[in-house]
């Protein structure tokens, strides 16, 4: 059997990163995040919104305590902590660009953060009238 590395090779483009200068800034971006490959049999998995939603908030909640200002609030975040809008996660999350307009793209997200907070992924807590905090569980 071919070697896989080979077979998903990047290919090198004019002008481009070549596959060792990609990974080099890959690794200069402050770590990784490991997935359990079974969150491709949670019941959500079938949802585009929700997996992109879970793979956000799996990279980007705080991966220790640590203290935070976000829109001017000091706030203090535990493990698998996230704060945000809705808004800014569709648009952070990559959602925006499946919808033709955001209010499409908040409603999706808005929907997929209740499914995901219904299956026990993650937790919200509102803080303000549009600021959610999420706990991914």
């Amino acid at each position: 059997m071919a070697n896989l590395a080979e077979v998903y090779k990047f290919p090198d483009k004019e002008g481009g990163l070549n596959e060792k200068e990609r990974r080099q800034l890959m690794s200069e971006k402050g770590g990784f995040a490991s997935t359990y490959r079974s969150i491709d049999q949670q019941p959500w998995s079938n949802d585009g919104v929700c997996m992109l939603i879970a793979q956000y908030l799996i990279r980007n909640s705080a991966f220790k305590a640590l203290s935070i200002e976000y829109r001017s609030n000091r706030l203090k975040l535990s493990a698998g902590q996230f704060v945000t809008t809705v808004r800014e996660l569709a648009a952070k999350a990559a959602i925006n660009s499946l919808y033709k307009t955001e209010d499409s793209a908040y409603t999706a997200t808005k929907r997929a953060l209740v499914k995901l907070e219904k299956d026990g992924f993650l937790t919200r807590k509102a803080i303000g009238k549009t600021v959610t905090q999420c706990t991914v569980i």
